[in-house]
């Protein structure tokens, strides 16, 4: 009787953590393990360009001019500031977050993975396919771009516009966009 006791027990013990688990604990542990400032550096590195050219429009707005050398040590200065603000304020919205969109038993599920072997070499390598993935984007991403100007050009030709454009975007789509 006391081994089935003990058995039972056991049992009970290892399945309470997600009977039990609290979600926002879980839900930390799991932005702790994936929501790094190598993450946010590896994005701030892919948005490099549209940083630096942010930041020239801005000084234009000033009326001075930013060589594009400028801007571009000047995107990859505050990359490394914005990173770590990043990673500090991103947290507590993340887990609430997650908090909202997963079940108690996912929540405790992902974190019990994140924190085997295998879910760390995971969360470890976040970054690292935030980078993979980035490059497959851009690459995709201009041939996207470039069908879609395509499509728009020729909507705009035949006057096939969304419902509700104004006249004044008409006029000057069709300026800058007609052959």
């Amino acid at each position: 009787m006391r081994y089935k006791t003990l058995t039972v027990l056991s049992a009970f013990a290892a399945v309470s953590h997600f009977a039990f688990a609290d979600p926002i604990e879980d839900a930390r542990a799991i932005v702790e393990l994936t929501e790094t400032k190598e993450l946010y550096l590896v994005a701030m590195e892919a948005l490099g360009e549209l940083m630096a050219g942010n930041i020239q429009n801005e000084v234009r707005k000033n009326g001075e001019e930013m060589s594009d050398a400028a801007a571009q040590f000047a995107a990859e200065f505050v990359s490394d500031i914005m990173a770590e603000e990043m990673t500090r304020r991103v947290k507590e919205p993340t887990v609430l977050a997650y908090v909202d969109n997963f079940s108690p038993e996912a929540l405790a599920a992902y974190r019990q993975f994140l924190e085997t072997e295998e879910g760390l070499e995971v969360a470890s390598k976040i970054p690292l396919m935030v980078k993979e993935g980035s490059v497959i984007g851009e690459a995709i991403g201009e041939e996207v771009a470039t069908i879609a100007v395509e499509k728009m050009i020729v909507d705009i030709s035949e006057e096939k516009w969304p419902e509700g454009t104004s006249s004044t975007l008409k006029r000057e789509l069709r300026e800058l966009f007609s052959e």
